[in-house]
């Protein structure tokens, strides 16, 4: 396989699964909140695991593909967050902007 579509892949991959874990995770918190009597405990601990998965990504893929694939992996992030707050605003009957 081309180094280069090595490296595309790998940053695609890692940052499509690091988007969902963080959008995902983001999803879960905002509706766990509602039921929970530390607020701040659980929106922090989300927090500092979302993060540090999407760090870990991103310093695995900079490390092993460089430059290249750290640019995949950062679209694939993004490109799950677009996906998904389409998802959810269809979900909730919410129209687009």
């Amino acid at each position: 396989m081309n180094p280069d579509a090595y490296t595309l892949l790998l940053g695609l991959g890692v940052g499509l699964v690091a988007g969902v874990v963080f959008f995902g995770g983001l999803y879960a918190t905002t509706r766990l909140l509602s039921r929970s009597p530390t607020v701040g405990v659980v929106f922090a601990v989300s927090f500092l695991l979302r993060a540090a998965a999407a760090a870990g990504g991103a310093w695995f893929v900079a490390t092993r593909g460089g430059h290249l694939a750290l640019l995949a992996y950062l679209l694939a992030v993004v490109g799950v967050r677009i996906v998904l707050v389409r998802r959810v605003r269809r979900a909730d009957g919410v129209e687009d902007a």
